[in-house]
């Protein structure tokens, strides 16, 4: 079947429309198209037609999708991004960064065009036209370093990337203009600079070379000013010709500092080598330098650090030089000095291992052993423990204590320090160091603390007896009144005895408590031990009983020495008692004298001692003795080590306290189970004066009349001896300090006698006050009062000659005799 014309068709087609089917056949059979073939036709047309309108109907859906897909890009891109009119620059769209960062409003209408957006005055508004010029033209451009303005006010420092959008309208073409914040990159550049601009400024001003070095040309990128302060050549010319810095390595040195990059490690290496400078002077380089390396893990570059170590070269080799003078003064003192060899494990020792431990250098192993074996057992893990910690970390010097053995097999207490030698690397190499016996060291530093807790104690003990002895003087003092004033058959008569006894005993407490704290009132003269020993035997042998054999060895020729006669003697028997209460089932007890000098090298090991001649008494028992722990506490007050209720635990302090007090020195011996020896020294008088001072007699009558101020500040005291001298028939005014009585003295000038406590509060001591008494009244006599011996009226341990005291607790027996000795003595003194 031919085709029909496509005219022949449609008129067939409209006739058809209008229902004309006959006119229709009649078109198509001019033709020769039957009616079918017609319909078959058009049936084939439509379906063609209905496929190319599906096809157009998914062109559509992928356009709607891709377009969906931009604005989603778009809208999601992280950068500020906006689509805008090429000729006019009025935003048409943007993304939700540009909303956040740069539009003041979300609708476009009210959005202002880009370029008021976009930097500071026209010339930045004409590069952005430009540009947009340019995209439209070429479909592509960028526009870099623009300063856009914030929402907040800010500048936004950025590249701005444009793009020609594809559109079938040609009259408004349209730019996708992506904004790429470089802000913070041009900041940190910034810093970036301004680092390496304090890098170059601190490299400048240290003393050491820091260079980098650009393996792919040879080239030195950068070398710090030290350079030309110690090779003495200039920077410029170094970065010229950077052949330069191998050239002035000494020749010998080259081939160690010449290393290929396959032998560089991770964490760098160093080079220690001499340079010439241009004046000739030789100096040392330590040089270190580290691999730069890219991504790929190849390096690029060498950056190192060379110093001068010319100075640490000559005191290393200094150090060598003075290894033999080691040696010779190793050899001269008399302290041990060794030296290990860390590497090798030898010792080697000077000939002071055999003066101070008995040991013969030779005789001893070489290695270390030699050492560590004559360490006490309890004490080697713990010395060889620090000393390894020492060794193996970054301490230079070591110090310990511990016992060490003799070779007579005793132990010396012995200080040990050494000194760790380091290699250039810090490995320990070497060991020197020096061993000093402290054990005669640490006995004296014992008596030193032994003697001030003794110190401490009689402080105490001396303050504690003094305010005792205040109230003691008025118990015993009305003990003995009432004693006297009661009938003999009253039965209160017997009670106040008691009284007066037990004060008569805790004045006896107080007084070997003032003997411990060396307050005592002493009055020494040279005395004849031997004689006094004698004179003492008959008492002895009464105390101590005949289960006690006692024996005297007295040296002929015997000095005299400078001491109380009876406050020795009280000592004496003390001791005596003692060795007597040591010995339950007898013994033997020797008391002997000998002359005695003491020299320096004695004195400097004991406490208190000067050296000097001395008179020795002994006193020694076959008793039980003491243990060490005893024997450590044996003078403290109140310690004892007899059963409860048999002794005060006195007797030994205040012998130490009176020997103390008298110059001397003591030291006392014992062992378990072989008895105890107390040794006393006195110090010795060559001549003997002929007359050594008045005695005072006694009055027969020791009742008067006489005017006496007392001055007692404590209220009961003062009543108490006020009555006392007013039932001795005196006349009696009394002041509670020394300002009171300096007032009651310009009232009246007839006073016989002042009789005033030493010390008073107030701001005036009691001999304070005999001075200014003595100022207003010259002949006025004066007698002091204490609980215990004031340095204001007792010098160096001794009352004045001129100084009379009544020492606390007394009797009015005692207060009465004192009282009228003192008046007679100063009466016969005023007669012609």
């Amino acid at each position: 079947m031919t085709k029909a014309s496509d005219q022949i068709k449609a008129d067939a087609i409209e006739a058809l429309r209008k229902g004309r089917i006959d006119t229709a056949q009649d078109i198509l059979s001019r033709e020769g198209i039957t009616l079918a073939e017609l319909t078959h036709e058009l049936l084939v047309y439509q379906a063609e037609l209905e496929i190319q309108t599906q096809e157009l109907r998914d062109v559509n859906v992928r356009f709607e999708s891709s377009s969906r897909r931009f604005q989603q890009l778009f809208k999601a891109l992280p950068q500020p991004a906006m689509i805008v009119e090429a000729k006019t620059g009025h935003i048409i769209d943007f993304n939700r960064q540009a909303e956040r960062s740069l539009l003041p409003a979300k609708r476009a209408m009210t959005v202002p065009p880009i370029f008021r957006r976009i930097g500071h005055g026209s010339e930045a508004r004409d590069a952005l036209q430009i540009a947009l010029s340019i995209a439209n033209q070429q479909g592509y451009t960028r526009l870099n370093d623009c300063q856009l303005e914030t929402n907040r006010g800010a500048i936004m420092q950025a590249d701005l990337f444009l793009e020609y959008l594809e559109d079938d309208d040609y009259h408004n073409p349209r730019i996708l203009v992506l904004i790429v914040d470089q802000t913070e990159r041009i900041a940190d550049a910034k810093k970036l600079a301004e680092s390496e601009r304090r890098f170059r400024q601190i490299a400048d001003t240290i003393n050491e070379v820091f260079w980098i070095l650009d393996l792919s040309d040879g080239s030195i990128e950068y070398v710090s000013s030290a350079y030309e302060r110690i090779w003495g050549r200039s920077c410029a010319a170094l970065l010229q010709h950077p052949q330069q810095w191998y050239e002035a390595i000494v020749d010998a040195d080259k081939p160690a500092v010449n290393l290929t990059m396959a032998e560089f490690q991770d964490e760098g290496c160093q080079f220690e080598y001499r340079i010439t400078r241009p004046d000739g002077a030789i100096r040392w380089i330590s040089d270190t330098r580290y691999p730069l390396k890219d991504e790929n893990d190849s390096i690029q570059r060498l950056i190192g650090v060379a110093k001068d170590i010319t100075e640490q070269k000559a005191a290393e080799h200094a150090i060598l030089e003075s290894n033999e003078r080691f040696q010779i003064v190793a050899q001269a003192t008399s302290d041990v000095v060794w030296d290990w060899n860390l590497v090798t494990d030898t010792i080697w020792w000077n000939d002071g291992m055999g003066k101070q431990f008995g040991y013969a250098p030779e005789s001893l192993p070489s290695d270390s052993s030699s050492w560590t074996a004559h360490i006490h057992p309890q004490h080697r893990d713990r010395v060889l423990t620090k000393v390894q910690a020492a060794i193996h970390g970054n301490a230079q010097n070591w110090q310990d204590e511990y016992l060490f053995a003799r070779a007579d097999g005793s132990y010396a207490l012995v200080i040990d320090r050494g000194f760790v030698i380091r290699d250039k690397d810090g490995k320990p190499i070497r060991m020197v160091g020096n061993i000093i016996d402290i054990t005669q060291q640490r006995e004296l530093e014992e008596q030193l603390r032994q003697s001030q807790r003794l110190e401490a104690l009689g402080q105490l003990t001396g303050g504690i007896a003094h305010d005792f002895n205040n109230l003691l003087t008025i118990i015993l003092g009305n003990a003995e009144i009432l004693t006297e004033d009661l009938a003999k058959g009253d039965q209160h008569r017997q009670l106040a005895q008691m009284i007066l006894a037990a004060a008569e005993r805790g004045a006896e407490l107080t007084h070997r408590l003032l003997a411990f704290a060396r307050k005592q009132t002493l009055a020494p003269k040279a005395v004849d031990v031997n004689k006094l020993m004698g004179g003492m035997e008959g008492l002895l042998r009464r105390a101590l009983g005949e289960q006690v054999e006692i024996e005297m060895v007295q040296h002929g020729g015997l000095w005299h020495a400078m001491v109380d006669a009876p406050q020795l003697e009280n000592a004496l028997l003390n001791l005596c008692i003692n060795a007597r209460d040591a010995m339950p089932d007898g013994g033997r007890l020797t008391l002997e004298t000998a002359n005695v000098e003491l020299d320096d090298v004695y004195a400097s090991q004991h406490v208190e001692v000067q050296p000097g001649q001395y008179v020795m008494v002994a006193v020694s028992d076959t008793g039980v003795g003491m243990d060490a722990k005893s024997l450590a506490r044996a003078f403290e007050p109140f310690y004892t080590t007899k059963d409860g209720g048999k002794g005060s635990g006195l007797g030994l302090s205040m012998v130490y306290g009176f020997i103390k007090q008298s110059r001397g020195h003591v030291k006392i011996y014992s062992e378990l189970g072989q008895g105890t020896a107390v040794k006393l020294y006195l110090p010795s008088v060559a001549n003997v004066p002929n007359n050594q001072g008045i005695t005072e007699s006694v009055a027969a009558c020791h009742t008067g009349t006489e005017k006496i101020l007392l001055v007692e500040n404590d209220e009961l005291v003062r009543a108490h001896v006020e009555g006392l001298l007013k039932q001795l028939g005196y006349e009696i005014v009394s002041a509670a300090n020394g300002l009171e009585a300096i007032e009651v003295l310009k009232q009246r000038d007839d006073f016989d006698l002042l009789f005033t406590d030493v010390v008073m509060p107030g701001g005036m001591n009691g001999p304070q006050l005999a001075d200014e008494v003595h100022r207003l009244y010259p002949n006025l006599a004066v007698l002091f009062t204490s609980g215990y011996a004031e340095n204001a009226v007792v010098h160096h341990n001794r009352l004045d000659p001129s100084v009379h005291l009544l020492q606390k607790p007394y009797s009015k027996q005692r207060l009465a005799t004192k009282i009228r000795t003192i008046l007679d003595l100063h009466q016969d003194k005023r007669q012609p």
